[in-house]
C-alpha cells in the first residue's frame, strides 16, 4: 500500500512523477510484482521502484511502464506537477471541495470487478463535515460502460433518500465523478468506529453483544427493505461498529439492487462467502439478505469460517434459543422460497431473545 505523500524533492525539467496509486492499483488488478513488470516493461527494477516512490523519471520510462500495464501512454499515470500533490486530493464538483485526509487499507474489488479504495475525507468549506469516501476507478472501462457503471454507483444516494434518517443506516453527503470521469466519489458521513470485520478480527466483541448486534442489523435491513430495495452484499466488513455508543450501521449502498424487473448490472461476481447463492445468477431479492444476515449470525457466534456456517453442525454449534435457531435455519436455506416472506418475520422471532438476552443466551 502506498500512502499519499507529497513529493520529498523539487521537481526536475524534463522528468515526470508519477501517482504510485494507481501503479499499486494497475499492479493487483493485473497481478503483477515489480519483478515481473520491470521485465515485462523492459525498464530496471531500480528505475520501477523510483516511480512508485514518487521520484522523478525519465518519459520514456514512464510510456514504458503504463503500456506494460495496459495504458496507451504515461499520462493518466501522472500526478498533478502544478500543485505538487497527487491527482485525487482534488476532488469533488469544485476544485477543493473534497480533501483526503489518508487512505484507509488497500484496494478492494466489489462484486462486479470494480476496483475503489476508502478515504478519510475532510469538506474544505464546511467545519467538522467529514466523509468516508470511496474512489471507484473506472479507468480502464469503456465510455459505454462508464455510463452504465454510474447508474449502479448513484443507487446509494437513491437508497439513502428513500429511507431517510436512520440510527442503523449511513448518510451519504455526495456522490460524483472527477473531472475526467475515469473515477468516482461516494462520500458518506464519517462514522467514528470499527467494521464488524475489524472487531471479530481482534476479538473485542463477546456472546452477550450477539442479540443486539443482530437486532440492529435486521432493523437496518427493514429499512432498506421497506423502501424498496436488496442489499445482496451485505457482509461484516460493510456493517461499522459506532465507536461513540456501539451500534450497528450498514454501509455501501451503492452495492445495493433497487427491487425491479430486469437483470442486475454486475456480471463479473468475485467470490464473496457471505452472500446468498443465488444472487450470482441475477435473480436476488430481500430474502437474498436473510440468508446473509444468518449466516453473518451463525459465523459471529461460532468463530467458523462462513462456508462452514450453513450447516447443521455449525447452527448447533452456535448454541442459540430454540426460536433464534429455528429461524435462523430457515433463513439459510438454499431455495429462497423456502426462507422466511420478510425481515419482519425474523424481527419477530428473534424479539425476545433481543429484549432479554441474559436469560436466554448459553
Amino acid at each position: 500500500m502506498h500512502e499519499l505523500q507529497h513529493p520529498k524533492t523539487a521537481r526536475r525539467p524534463g522528468l515526470v512523477y508519477l501517482d504510485s496509486d494507481r501503479i499499486d492499483l494497475l499492479m493487483r488488478r493485473l497481478r503483477l510484482s515489480i519483478t515481473r513488470l520491470a521485465v515485462k516493461a523492459d525498464v530496471s527494477t531500480n528505475s520501477l521502484r523510483k516511480a512508485i516512490r514518487g521520484d522523478g523519471i525519465l518519459p520514456a520510462t514512464a510510456d514504458a511502464i503504463a503500456l506494460a500495464l495496459g495504458l496507451p501512454d504515461s499520462s493518466p499515470l501522472i500526478e498533478n506537477a502544478e500543485s505538487g500533490k497527487l491527482r485525487e486530493r482534488n476532488y469533488g464538483p469544485r476544485s477543493g471541495e473534497w480533501t483526503i485526509d489518508r487512505c484507509l487499507g488497500e484496494w478492494t474489488s466489489t462484486s462486479n470487478g470494480l476496483q475503489f479504495r476508502v478515504c478519510r475525507m475532510t469538506h474544505a468549506v464546511i467545519d467538522g463535515r467529514v466523509g468516508r469516501g470511496k474512489w471507484y476507478d473506472l479507468l480502464h472501462l469503456s465510455q459505454a460502460a462508464r455510463e452504465e457503471l454510474k447508474q449502479h454507483l448513484v443507487r446509494h444516494p437513491s437508497v439513502a433518500e428513500r429511507i431517510g434518517p436512520h440510527p442503523n443506516i449511513v448518510e451519504n453527503l455526495t456522490t460524483l465523478p472527477d473531472p475526467g470521469g475515469k473515477e468516482w466519489w461516494v462520500i458518506d458521513r464519517w462514522i467514528e468506529g470499527r467494521t464488524l470485520e475489524d472487531t471479530l478480527l481482534t476479538g473485542d466483541l463477546n456472546r452477550m453483544q450477539l442479540p443486539r448486534l443482530m437486532s440492529e442489523i435486521a432493523v437496518g435491513l427493514q429499512a432498506m427493505h421497506d423502501a424498496g430495495f436488496a442489499f445482496r452484499e451485505l457482509s461484516p466488513r460493510r456493517i461499522t461498529i459506532a465507536a461513540s455508543d456501539g451500534r450497528a450501521v450498514l454501509t455501501d449502498f451503492e452495492l445495493a439492487k433497487l427491487l425491479a424487473p430486469g437483470p442486475s448490472v454486475s456480471r463479473d461476481w468475485q467470490d464473496d462467502p457471505f452472500r446468498a447463492p443465488e444472487v450470482e445468477t441475477g435473480t436476488a431479492d430481500t430474502r437474498s439478505d436473510l440468508y446473509s444476515w444468518a449466516l453473518i449470525l451463525v459465523h459471529v457466534a461460532t468463530g467458523l469460517p462462513p462456508h462452514e456456517c450453513a450447516g447443521f453442525d455449525a447452527l448447533t454449534e452456535a448454541g442459540l434459543p430454540k426460536a433464534v435457531w429455528g429461524i435462523t435455519r430457515d433463513c439459510l436455506a438454499p431455495d429462497p422460497g423456502d426462507r422466511p416472506k420478510s425481515i419482519a418475520v425474523v424481527r419477530k422471532s428473534i424479539r425476545r431473545w433481543t429484549t432479554s438476552p441474559g436469560g436466554l443466551m448459553p
